[in-house]
């Protein structure tokens, strides 16, 4: 199940033990597209735009565990971590809380391989036809890796990249080391960037917002300029830090009063 860490409190803050009534269905989805999907959306978008971008090695990274989105206990774990991290961010809190969510790359990657190509098709993408697989694994060296199983003419690759993100003092979100792979083979950073805005086609760019995927995978620039999440009520959610630890994903955040939310 997903996790709650504790997390340092802020200054003037305290913790309630208090679980709210959860969001209603709709703004449960508005509210998990914004903070998964932003989260991983080097996942869900960046593996998608590297498909053919190089000639892929034959062998998956060691980290590679396949799942089966067919299988009636991966759907019900994607079910779990979808309304896990909802209810969590949606969560009464006072103003100010720092709070932390653990996700596992387990979790995530049921995620992933059930829920998100639903997502998509309901944003009217269509899921590409040669993406069989995603997968998400994170390491105790402070880095996650990101991964994608592609169908070919020759039989099934694997694509991935390795990267370092990390919170600014400003509150942007950037990746400071990105090593791209085929299969189990390092590819330069800087050369795959160039390659990829070479390849990607028109109608990427205007689904996907792929430059500033891209100038994020190349470390010239920030994913997000501001990692905050506003919520229904008028409270904001900001992103503190993102921790890569083995096997798990640590989100810390904080709760801010924003216009029109009254203080609790």
């Amino acid at each position: 199940m997903l996790e709650q860490v504790d997390a340092p409190e802020a200054s003037g803050s305290r913790r309630e033990g208090a679980i709210v009534p959860p969001a209603p269905v709709s703004n449960r989805r508005a509210l998990f597209r914004a903070v998964v999907i932003s989260v991983l959306a080097l996942i869900g978008v960046g593996t998608v735009a590297v498909i053919g971008a190089a000639t892929l090695a034959a062998k998956a990274p060691t980290w590679w565990r396949s799942v089966d989105p067919a299988d009636a206990a991966t759907i019900e774990l994607a079910e779990q971590v979808e309304r896990g991290v909802v209810n969590t961010v949606h969560r009464g809190r006072p103003a100010g809380e720092v709070w932390t969510v653990s996700v596992t790359a387990s979790q995530a990657n049921a995620w992933l391989n059930v829920k998100l190509p639903r997502w998509m098709a309901n944003r009217d993408s269509p899921w590409p036809v040669r993406l069989r697989e995603l997968q998400v694994n994170f390491t105790d060296t402070g880095k996650a890796a990101f991964g994608a199983r592609i169908r070919g003419a020759d039989g099934d690759r694997v694509i991935a990249a390795t990267i370092e993100p990390v919170i600014m003092t400003d509150g942007s979100l950037w990746i400071l080391t990105a090593t791209p792979h085929a299969g189990r083979l390092d590819l330069p950073r800087g050369w795959t960037v160039a390659q990829l805005r070479e390849w990607l086609p028109a109608e990427v760019y205007e689904r996907v917002p792929a430059e500033r995927i891209l100038t994020a995978l190349a470390g010239d620039g920030p994913l997000f300029d501001e990692a905050v999440l506003k919520l229904e009520d008028g409270r904001r959610v900001r992103l503190l830090g993102i921790t890569p630890e083995a096997g798990r994903l640590l989100l810390t955040c904080v709760t801010e009063v924003g216009d029109g939310a009254a203080p609790e």
